[in-house]
């Protein structure tokens, strides 16, 4: 059963992660590593793609600001 109600992960307490997990891995837009919780760096590359793109459109700043949120 997942521990996750009580303990705020769904690891049980014996187990721990290894191997090439423990340098951290990224999902959906996040790094997990010992450190913690971080946006992944390939998440605020394409962000900012993204905001040169906008602007190279002529997009408003505001506009943009809405379109990254």
């Amino acid at each position: 059963m997942c521990g996750i109600w009580t303990t705020g992960s769904c690891w049980p307490p014996a187990v721990e992660i290894s191997g090439g997990h423990s340098r951290g891995f990224d999902f959906l837009g996040y790094r997990f590593s010992a450190a913690g919780l971080a946006v992944a760096r390939q998440t605020v590359e394409r962000c900012m793609a993204k905001v040169s793109q906008l602007d190279e459109r002529g997009t408003a700043a505001r506009r943009i600001g809405i379109d990254v949120q």
